[in-house]
Order: C-alpha cells, then structure tokens, then sequence
C-alpha cells in the first residue's frame, strides 16, 4: 500500500513538473505577449515632433541635439487657476514620481507667451507641484504664431476634442505615437503603460542578458 502510494505520488509529481507547470507558465507567458501586442496596436505614426528651434522658459534655445534618442511627453501649459492647470499639475506630479530615475523621458511644458510672462508662469507651475528636475523637466516659450502653427501640425489628432488638453508621447526617435485627454483617469492609466512599453531597456539588464547569454 505504500508503495503503491508513493508510486501515486511520484506519477503526479512528474505530471505536475512535465505538463501542468510547462502548461501554466505558457499561458502566462502567451497572455503577457497578448496583452503587449494589444498595447502596441494602440500606438500609431501621427508625424514628428520638431526638434528646432525651441527657446527654454529662461531664453536660452536649445541644441538641435537636445531632443535625439529621447521620448517625449508634451502638453499645452494652460492658464494659472484653471482646473486643467491642476489636472496637468498632478498627473506630471504622479509621471514624474514613477519614471523619475529614466531621463530618457522628457516632460516639455510648452508655455504660451513672452519670455518675461513664460519665465514667470514656468516658475510658478513648477513650485506649485514640485516638478524642479532640471534634469527631466522643461518648459519651453512659445509665441502666439508659433502655437498656432504647432496646434496645427503636432496637436491636431481629433476635430472633436479641445487640443489643449492633451498630452502627446514620442518614442525615442520623435514620432508621435498617440495622444491622451488629461482628464480622463483610463487614458492616463493607458499612457504609463505606453511609456513604460516604449522606454528603452535599461542598460543594466542589457549587461545582465549579454552576461548570461556569454555562458
């Protein structure tokens, strides 16, 4: 009887180790490149973001090679006071705090203006919510014509939608991959999970892969 018991047993081990384990580490591994693939289809090619020239927020403009090899993530600064104000406020707030150690993301603030009323409303936006990462953060001035001309361009995806409550994410090489209302919570859930399929592999695991593929 125990014998037959642990021939029981054994049978089911090997069952469990040969066909069930394989089996349920297939689903999940299927189920995880469905769901990026899903991911992936929602992204599309709406044109390039243009690299030259910006002015930074101070006046100083910006090398044509500041933008190369980098994701974007860019929006309209609205109005001081307005709701939309908050609502971009907080949601770079959150973006910034879950992707504060990758600067191959930038966050471009492009804010309508002079460079004395840019200055100004750049710095009051970035100590209202704490977004002082020199590093990753940035605003850049623009004038009346040029937001019109960019409006059109780079922030025109749906007729049926104010453009200035948009975000806009690139991927490393500057292409428009989609856009995001602001005010709704599912896009920007939707918008971590493109920029997080989008970011590049970080170097450190790109060492760990070359290390163990050399064994």
């Amino acid at each position: 009887m125990a014998k037959s018991s642990r021939t029981i047993f054994q049978f089911g081990a090997l069952v469990m180790l040969l066909i069930v384990f394989p089996a349920v580490s297939w689903y999940y591994l299927n189920s995880g490149l469905q769901y990026r693939k899903a991911a992936m289809e929602e992204l599309d090619d709406y044109g390039t973001f243009p690299n030259a020239p910006w002015t930074f927020a101070d006046g100083s403009v910006i090398s044509p090679s500041f933008l190369q090899g980098k994701m974007i993530l860019a929006h309209v600064l609205p109005a001081a006071g307005q709701e939309l104000d908050e609502q971009f406020g907080h949601t770079l707030q959150k973006l910034h705090h879950q992707f504060d150690e990758r600067n191959e993301l930038v966050f471009l603030s492009l804010v309508p203006g002079d460079s004395a009323q840019v200055a100004q409303r750049a710095e009051q936006f970035k100590t209202t919510y704490s977004l002082n990462d020199g590093a990753q953060i940035f605003f850049l001035q623009v004038g009346k014509d040029k937001l019109e001309d960019i409006r059109s361009r780079i922030l025109q995806p749906r007729e049926d939608i104010d453009q200035d409550v948009l975000f806009l994410l690139t991927d490393t090489s500057a292409t428009i991959r989609r856009y995001y209302d602001v005010r709704e919570e599912s896009e920007i859930k939707r918008l971590v999970e493109h920029i997080a399929l989008l970011l590049p592999l970080k170097k450190d695991r790109e060492l760990i892969f070359k290390r163990e593929a050399e064994k």
